[in-house]
């Protein structure tokens, strides 16, 4: 099952700030997570964000072959 990530994080985290009906991932090699970023739409229905459409997807875990060369580069420090 997925993870809840403290909501005052999950917008630095995945670097974009909630929107209306979208949402939006970033996926960390580093921790081997996926994190979602749910709409304010989705907080509004669930509940339980884990009951969500994507939330409930990731729960099959992910399937890296098909990732492969589309994950974005970090900022070099």
């Amino acid at each position: 099952m997925s993870e809840i990530v403290n909501p005052a994080e999950i917008e630095t985290i995945v670097g974009v700030e909630r929107q209306p009906f979208a949402h939006f991932g970033r996926a960390s090699s580093d921790e081997r997570m996926f994190y979602i970023l749910h709409s304010q739409a989705c907080l509004e229905i669930h509940e339980d964000l884990r009951n969500c459409y994507f939330s409930r997807a990731l729960d099959n875990g992910i399937d890296e072959e098909r990732w492969d060369g589309f994950g974005i580069a970090p900022e070099k420090s």
